[in-house]
């Protein structure tokens, strides 16, 4: 009987003991297949419930829930017929006599707590714990309990037999304990530690730069970002110089500014990068988040149409001055040009600036007089687009001849190559121009059309191969992207190409046709492969493909964000916006992930797919390879951790 509740019987029998909780109204087995002799019931305590057999004294301490055998070693009978609780010791009575078996009280050495340390911050789901072995004397250690809260609410209770364990966890803030147990389930904990799951990157965090910068040194500032759970502490401050390669400027950087050293005429992107407590990084874009071009010298005059110097110059012609770098637009006016001839005394002109070219075109009012020398002087307040002047007031002179230039000039030997080419290309365009035998005019311009002629100087630009217009015949060339144009195998294509005088005539046109050829490889890689099939929950794992093509495998490194080789994994199913992706790295023909795939819990679905581009790069165009993905592929996650014995 419970001395707390005399509701509560036990009953010993040949199959084992009873319990009844209404006084022997009703009937539980709880201690089955087991011949009981005697049954006792602590006094002081009515959970503790000890029970005689054959074989020895089995003990409860939930009310029959659960049994653990109570005496260490052997006693010398074939039963224990009788038993008696009293003053801490317990009397067992035999058919040889009575023993007497004093209860172990005392508990196992306190465990103390390893991984992860106290108010550390994890950036996993899946957190590794371990704590130092513990140690029992008497009755033996039975078991660790494992206990996990957040807001001091229990959140998890996991009974385990080795000093250390791995969970999954939601992210938040926990504490955690580990309680040692014996066999006479005394129990002992070591003091409690708290720690924080935050798999979440941070977000927001923007650079700003000034455009320009006429110093070597110059400020990149980024804001802060945002963090919900355990905060921003650093950055990450990603540079890429003149278009090329991302690479990291700083690192773990707690500051929100710092001071670049760069190079005169490089251009420089950044990005900024937030990073938590918990070492998760915002997530890089590739894309820049702001610009700086160092630009410290200053600029100067790199041509001029007429040239310095230049005789029996048409008197209609006009006048281009072409700048050594981009120019800021509101300092290229009237005021800081003069023309002078030493006829007609100063001249009036209409002034425009061409951004692609940095060419000023000073269109004079009138004509120049016959055979008049001109000067024409641009002033030193003319400043590039970083803000530094001309050093000094540049000059040049030429010397017009007798007759207006009115005779366009004619453009021949027009050619394309490749041709024909595919339909993703660059495909070069040229052709010379001349106003030799017309006007003498120097040549200012060019330009083509594709597949239909339209107004004069709405065409694409065409550039002098030596750089500059400023001779009355050029070598004249474009390069033509033809991935927009979305030309198909079989069609032809026509390319029209006519020139400008510096007396502003547009010539006639000379034409190439074009053939547009089928692609020679436009199927992409062939995923053959995959390892492995199953992983254990607790391991973390690598995945291998193997993946070939006539062509090759193209690789750049950059996952998604370019042509890079890489797989996107979840464990839900299915693939979709939010999946992770981890970039491959190849031995040979085999692609493996360049990091493991964290551990996984038993009986999610985890799948993946691989993505990989061919080298086709015959026409030096990298859209003209081709993209593949690989079938939707499944991992079994296999449960390989001991079984839960019943927390107590």
């Amino acid at each position: 009987m419970d001395p707390a509740d005399p509701k509560i019987v036990y009953a010993a029998t040949d199959t084992g003991i009873y319990r009844s909780f209404d006084a022997g109204g009703t009937w539980e087995l709880v201690l089955p297949g087991v011949r009981v002799l005697s049954v006792e019931v602590k006094r002081d305590d009515g959970r503790i419930v000890y029970a005689g057999t054959p074989f020895g004294v089995l003990k409860s301490i939930n009310r029959g829930k659960s049994w653990s055998r109570f005496n260490r070693g052997e006693l010398d009978t074939d039963g224990i017929f009788d038993l008696l609780f009293k003053d801490g010791f317990l009397f067992a009575g035999t058919r040889t006599g009575v023993y007497v078996l004093q209860e172990d009280t005392l508990p196992p050495t306190a465990p103390s707590l390893l991984s992860p340390p106290d108010n550390a911050w994890m950036n996993d789901s899946i957190v590794y714990f371990d704590w130092s072995n513990s140690t029992d004397d008497a009755a033996g250690l039975l078991c660790y309990l494992l206990r996990i809260d957040t807001s001091n609410t229990l959140y998890l209770l996991d009974t385990l037999y080795t000093s250390e364990a791995t969970e999954k966890l939601e992210e938040g803030i926990y504490s955690w304990r580990v309680f040692a147990v014996d066999s006479s389930y005394n129990t002992s904990s070591a003091a409690r530690r708290f720690f924080g799951v935050d798999f979440t990157p941070p977000y927001g965090a923007s650079a700003t730069s000034p455009p320009y910068s006429t110093e070597l040194s110059f400020t990149v500032s980024w804001s802060r970002g945002n963090d919900n759970l355990s905060g921003v502490v650093s950055y990450d401050v990603l540079v890429s110089i003149n278009g090329g390669p991302w690479n990291t400027w700083l690192t773990d950087y707690t500051d929100t500014s710092a001071t670049y050293n760069g190079t005169d005429g490089y251009t420089y992107a950044f990005e900024a990068l937030a990073k938590d407590r918990a070492g998760n990084r915002e997530e890089a874009t590739g894309i820049p988040e702001t610009e700086t071009k160092v630009d410290t010298t200053h600029p100067q005059v790199s041509s001029t149409n007429p040239a310095d110097g230049d005789t029996n110059v048409a008197i209609n012609s006009s006048i281009l001055i072409t700048f050594s770098e981009a120019m800021n637009p509101s300092t290229i006016i009237d005021s800081y040009f003069t023309v002078t001839g030493d006829i007609n005394g100063s001249y009036a002109f209409s002034l425009s600036y061409d951004t692609a070219s940095y060419t000023a075109t000073l269109e004079i009012d009138g004509e120049f007089a016959e055979y008049e020398t001109v000067n024409v002087k641009v002033d030193t307040l003319v400043e590039d687009e970083a803000g530094n002047r001309m050093h000094r007031i540049y000059e040049f002179l030429f010397v017009t001849g007798g007759v207006k230039d009115s005779s366009p000039p004619t453009v021949s030997s027009a050619n394309a190559t490749p041709n024909p080419c595919e339909p993703v290309n660059f495909v070069v365009i040229t052709a010379y121009a001349s106003d030799v035998d017309s006007g003498n005019s120097n040549i200012a311009g060019a330009e083509y059309f594709i597949d239909g002629i339209g107004a004069d100087g709405t065409g694409i630009p065409m550039t002098a191969k030596d750089g500059y217009f400023d001779e009355p015949s050029e070598d004249i060339i474009d390069t033509l992207d033809t991935y927009p144009l979305s030309w198909k195998p079989g069609e032809t294509h026509s390319i029209y190409i006519h020139a400008l005088d510096a007396s502003g005539n547009w010539g006639g046109f000379d034409t190439v046709i074009v053939s547009v050829s089928q692609d020679d490889d436009t199927i992409p890689p062939d995923f053959l492969s995959f390892s492995p099939d199953t992983v254990p929950d607790t391991l973390s794992f690598y995945i291998r493909c193997r993946i070939e093509d006539i062509s090759g495998v193209y690789d750049d490194n950059t996952g998604s964000d370019g042509q890079g080789v890489y797989l996107l994994w979840d464990n839900d199913g299915e693939i979709e916006m939010d999946a992770n992706e981890v970039q491959l790295d190849s031995s040979g023909s085999y692609f493996y992930t360049v990091s493991p795939i964290p551990p996984q819990s038993p009986g999610v679905d985890f799948v993946y797919r691989v993505y990989a581009w061919d080298n086709d790069f015959d026409t030096y165009h990298p859209l003209d390879r081709s993209k593949g993905e690989s079938p939707l592929m499944k991992i079994v996650v296999i449960d390989v951790r001991a079984p839960e014995i019943e927390s107590l």
